[in-house]
């Protein structure tokens, strides 16, 4: 959660399957310059479990897309947090911190 004291910092990465449309990642640092929080684009919204849980292809459904977006949240907090090992901690006013922060944003979100 953002808060008052809270610094932003925003990146612009490329994209390599859709150059058109680049990632958008915020980097949360406390009132210190301390970073604590990686904001990883999403893609995915979680599915709504239906209000009649006895038609079975309502339910299928709603199963077949929980198995995929626990998939894609599993994939997105190990990104976050393979991020977050790295860099949690270390001053983001660093331009060498921002330069290595963009170099692994970019290898972690073009992996493929």
């Amino acid at each position: 959660m953002i808060g008052v004291h809270s610094i932003v910092k925003g990146f612009i990465i490329p994209n390599n399957s859709n150059p058109e449309k680049s990632f958008q990642v915020a980097v949360q640092a406390n009132k210190n310059g301390g970073i604590i929080e990686f904001y990883l684009p999403k893609t995915m919204v979680k599915p709504i479990r239906p209000y009649d849980t006895s038609n079975k292809n309502a339910m299928l459904a709603y199963n077949k897309a929980k198995k995929e977006y626990d998939a894609y949240m599993k994939d997105y907090l190990a990104k976050r947090s393979e991020l977050l090992n790295v860099f949690q901690g270390r001053q983001l006013a660093s331009q060498l911190t921002r330069t290595q922060i963009c170099n692994a944003l970019y290898s972690i979100l073009n992996k493929e």
